[in-house]
């Protein structure tokens, strides 16, 4: 009884007002003598040890007080019955923490109250009244900067935005949660020597007893309204270029370090080779990357329900990434990132506004991920019929069911790894052939390999065509890796060598703009010097997370956000609720900010910087694939040994015409 009276006077003494941080310097400042007992319940009663871990007190101990603390009344009213009435006085962390999590995740009342109820949680009134505090004073920041700009983003850093369409059920015609919209995010790039710093924003003000409104204040007209927007009616001039746009290929043609890989994969499927845990494609490359940059500082700004395919949300798009650039990083030209049909209007937009949005004014880029899957639907096109397809599934690469995917670019995950597995097989392929060339050939008219390549090609289309399938899916290869390895100059030279395909394979809409790209990121040195120094340092993609070789285009972590908006506890189901979705969407990054550093105290541990492949799991795997690929060619036949004048199918040995053969 003595003992339960000291404990709870200490904590009736101690107070805890919730301030915007689930960190603050108060809740370390837990009464010492109720550690003490919840330490001797849990872990016996001997003072020595006690006060030998006092400096290392445990989580599980930290998580019992405060629940203790948070559920502690001076007096219990002769009506309560089980329900305890909790003081904003004594609102510990982990309440708190459990509350807003649950809802962040589920947005369920029920699941929240019932947490509450068990005393584990603040109830659910409480959570919506912390995100209408975050809300507003989000809201108020923005109509004191007069600019609606995230407020995780810090100032000094280079910037770049991304706009896209966000659509949600889309194939509904009725359903009330269809949504069919604008997103915009901006990402800013952190450097080693560049870090930025925290900009002065106001953060969660507690709601008083007098003002317990849950109403989410509406967010500036300045950004809410679309200004309406149309061409002039005079002919469209786009800027002339007399230089040929197709920029140098020197690391392309002389791309040793992709030998170097095919090499060895081809040693390790020689049997008792030591090969190490760096075989497959990602991890051999992630093992030569020295340093990883910090990780890049992303912002989803509110949504649209304006298409994203006019012109006048494309403007007002431009426009708002410009100012929220303008904002964190004064100076600085600003940058947008889209995909390939919103590039055509965001470059007509430069090309009619020259004095606004003109290219030493505004930089539009072409996104990466977007122009990734349309190389692997073009490959997917080269491909078609040739059998391969069939192989892939044979060898238990991939399944009858997503092959299809991978050949039309949708499933690019699944589509890098089976042209990785692809290229290695058919080099193998290719290099056993030569062995076999070499054995039966005396030494004095032994041809070098790359004489013998380019005999067997102009003798024998079967070889032609798969050694050119080999050279289109290492130059793939060095498209992604030029992404995940932040390469500027690789990147601009595979996109001139990937252009030529797009118009062999009638890819009309990227053959088109993928060269005004192009001439983009050639002429950027001259147009944005400054702008082309920040891309030749890396910031042309972004680092989302410490892993080494995991670098991704900009649109590629826009596509990621959009997924958390539409995922769980996201946006849906919130989309004709305009108060709701304007919640989530400007409370939302708040508290998920308190959140993640809330658990980021608990986790101190040094992260691990490999690429998740660099495990002897996925080594196995990757040579078990490449193994079976092999031997499953083989045994249709070797198509870089064919000594005949016909090109025919892997799989069934259909020979096709001489139409065919000739557009190889």
């Amino acid at each position: 009884m003595r003992a339960a009276q000291i404990v709870r006077k200490d904590i009736l003494q101690t107070q805890y007002k919730f301030n915007g941080s689930l960190t603050d310097k108060q809740y370390s400042k837990q009464p010492a003598s109720l550690i003490t007992l919840v330490q001797m319940i849990l872990g016996g009663t001997n003072i020595k040890n006690q006060a030998e871990n006092n400096n290392e007190i445990n989580n599980v101990v930290i998580s019992l007080s405060e629940l203790m603390t948070f559920n502690t009344v001076k007096r219990r009213g002769p009506n309560q019955g089980g329900s305890v009435r909790h003081s904003l006085d004594r609102e510990t962390p982990l309440p708190l923490y459990l509350g807003l999590l649950v809802h962040n995740k589920t947005r369920k009342r029920d699941i929240v109250d019932k947490l509450f109820g068990k005393g584990l949680s603040v109830s659910y009134d409480r959570v919506l009244q912390l995100s209408t505090d975050a809300a507003n004073n989000v809201i108020d920041q923005y109509e004191h900067d007069g600019i609606v700009c995230p407020t995780s983003l810090r100032d000094g850093l280079f910037t770049t935005g991304n706009l896209d369409n966000i659509d949600h059920n889309t194939s509904s015609t009725a359903s009330q949660d269809s949504f069919h919209g604008t997103a915009i995010s901006l990402t800013q790039h952190v450097t080693q020597d560049k870090c930025g710093t925290v900009r002065n924003t106001e953060r969660v003000q507690v709601a008083t007893n007098l003002n317990r409104s849950k109403t989410i204040k509406p967010l500036p007209a300045s950004y809410n309204d679309v200004p309406p927007a149309q061409f002039p009616n005079e002919k469209l001039s786009p800027p002339l270029t007399v230089e040929s746009v197709i920029p140098n290929s020197l690391l392309v043609d002389s791309d040793d370090e992709q030998k170097a890989w095919l090499m060895k994969v081809n040693s390790g499927l020689q049997e008792n080779s030591d090969i190490g845990d760096n075989v497959s494609w990602s991890a051999h490359f992630a093992s030569l990357q020295d340093q990883v940059r910090p990780s890049a500082i992303t912002g989803l700004m509110p949504l649209f329900r304006d298409c994203a395919h006019s012109l006048a949300m494309i403007k007002h798009g431009m426009d708002l990434i410009a100012r929220a650039t303008e904002l964190v990083h004064p100076g600085q030209v600003p940058v947008m990132t889209v995909d390939q049909p919103l590039y055509a209007i965001a470059k007509k937009v430069q090309w009619t506004w020259p004095n606004t949005y003109g290219e030493d004014k505004y930089v539009v880029m072409l996104g990466g991920l977007h122009i990734e899957m349309a190389t692997l639907s073009m490959i997917g096109d080269w491909l078609s019929g040739s059998g391969w397809s069939t192989v892939m599934t044979s060898a238990n690469v991939t399944t009858e069911g997503r092959v299809d995917g991978i050949q039309r670019g949708s499933q690019t995950s699944r589509a890098q790894w089976a042209h990785q597995v692809s290229a290695a097989a058919l080099y193998t392929l290719r290099k056993e052939a030569y062995d076999t060339y070499k054995e039966n050939t005396d030494v004095d008219v032994m041809l070098s390999f790359s004489d013998w390549c380019k005999g067997m090609e102009s003798q024998h289309p079967q070889f032609c065509y798969w050694n050119m399938t080999l050279q289109l899916e290492n130059l793939f290869l060095a498209q992604l890796r030029s992404q995940r390895s932040a390469n500027f100059d690789l990147y601009v030279e595979v996109l001139g060598k990937i252009i030529p395909w797009m118009f062999a394979l009638d890819h009309y809409h990227y053959s088109r703009w993928l060269t005004v790209h192009v001439r983009d990121l050639v002429k950027l040195e001259q147009n944005c010097p400054s702008i082309h120094q920040d891309f030749f340092h890396g910031s042309f993609v972004t680092q989302k997370t410490c892993h080494k070789f995991s670098a991704l285009a900009h649109d590629h972590v826009h596509e990621q956000l959009n997924a958390m908006v539409k995922g769980e506890g996201g946006a849906v189901g919130l989309t004709e609720n305009e108060s709701a979705l304007r919640r989530w969407m400007v409370a939302g990054p708040e508290i998920s900010w308190m959140l993640t550093e809330y658990e980021q105290r608990f986790t101190k541990k040094t992260p691990d910087e490999h690429h998740h492949e660099q495990i002897p799991s996925i080594q196995k795997a990757f040579l078990t694939d490449v193994y079976n690929v092999v031997n499953v060619i083989n045994g249709h036949g070797n198509p870089f040994a064919d000594q005949t004048t016909e090109l025919f199918t892997l799989d069934t040995n259909i020979i096709m015409s001489g139409e065919v053969i000739q557009t190889t």
